[in-house]
């Protein structure tokens, strides 16, 4: 497997201790790691706490003591904990702290940025009465203004996405979706009508941590572009909504955003485009994107891997079973009373460069 010692890093492969073979349940409420940290406490839906682990030989060592890791059903109230220095650090921030760039005023010196590896896109499910049309994809992505959204409803916290791959991974490439990423409403009108799509549009998502207003706004804009109905469908949260994906019970496009799990092009097309992936939300299945990927990584020499896994990335672009729409580029804050705070590439506080400030 060409990237098995890349893979590995993968926090699924973290070893585990005798005590969880024993007693599972018991090891899930209070759980050994081998990390920096070690856990103390938790209260369900409400917090975590943790502490240093002293004995620790990593190089990721944390210099402060205490870590409590607080759950909040609502952006807004954290980020009024985090302006008023009841919260120490925020690794993303509500769309009202955006609007505007408020944020940029609110935080000044205490803004933390970082580096994603992630992207957003949305899927259209092949199992859904005519969403299997390759001119509906073609002119649903044609009829999103990418620009504009993440300008005036991100502000600029995100970046059009180009193609299946993020920006700072190995073997990305610009502008690999082609026109069908860039915003062409005369275009989409043309292929909405070859399509013979008839009814009403829907982009279902969980409603919470920002992601309803973006979705909302592409909807206005396939709406405006093509004449047709839109409407944002809300799942109750994360939860509700994986399950409905994962038990193929969408009944329209589907937000499909990706985390790298480790920095690797496989990460973002395997677990997403194969036939037998794992978060493969529209069910895609091209017999030929499946030999290039299975060949690609049973290539031990990484450049020539990752040619096969750009050839197959093409072949997706073209029959556009997702819908490549934005990047996060990562934006948090921090309290007053860190000193130092950084984001890691999956949009968590990279705990080993926090510096507590002097008291």
């Amino acid at each position: 497997f060409s990237v098995f010692s890349t893979k590995i890093g993968y926090l699924a492969f973290a070893p585990l201790p005798d005590k969880f073979f024993a007693d599972p349940e018991a090891f899930a409420k209070a759980p050994i790691g081998n990390g920096p940290l070690k856990f103390v406490s938790r209260t369900p839906n409400q917090n975590m706490k943790l502490t240093r682990f002293d004995e620790y030989q990593g190089e990721d060592k944390v210099k402060f003591k205490d870590l409590e890791v607080r759950i909040y059903t609502s952006q807004e109230t954290a980020y009024q904990d985090l302006l008023s220095n009841r919260l120490d650090f925020m690794e993303a921030l509500p769309p009202a702290a955006k609007a505007g760039g408020k944020y940029k005023t609110d935080l000044g010196e205490r803004l933390v940025e970082g580096k994603l590896l992630g992207i957003s896109a949305l899927a259209l499910p092949y199992y859904v009465p005519g969403y299997n049309n390759l001119d509906l994809r073609k002119a649903i992505s044609l009829a999103i203004d990418r620009e504009q959204i993440v300008k005036t409803v991100m502000n600029d916290t995100y970046a059009p996405a180009d193609g299946y791959v993020s920006r700072g991974i190995e073997g990305y490439r610009p502008g690999v979706c082609g026109e069908f990423c860039k915003f062409d409403p005369v275009k989409a009108k043309e292929f909405f009508a070859k399509s013979g799509f008839t009814g009403k549009l829907t982009i279902a998502s969980n409603a919470d941590g920002g992601r309803k207003e973006p979705l909302v706004a592409a909807c206005n804009s396939i709406k405006n572009a093509l004449g047709v109905e839109c409407d944002f469908v809300p799942a109750t949260d994360f939860g509700q909504w994986r399950s409905i994906v994962n038990n193929r019970q969408l009944t329209g496009m589907g937000r499909s955003d990706w985390s790298a799990d480790y920095p690797s092009i496989e990460n973002y097309l395997n677990p997403r485009y194969k036939s037998t992936g794992s978060s493969n939300d529209s069910t895609y299945n091209n017999p030929a994107v499946d030999a290039l990927l299975t060949q690609a990584d049973q290539t031990a020499d990484k450049a020539a891997a990752i040619k096969l896994y750009q050839q197959a990335e093409d072949l997706i672009a073209k029959d556009l079973p997702q819908i490549p729409v934005w990047e996060e580029k990562g934006v948090g804050g921090k309290s007053n009373r860190l000193k130092v705070a950084k984001l890691d590439f999956g949009r968590l506080a990279d705990y080993s460069s926090i510096e507590v400030a002097a008291k």
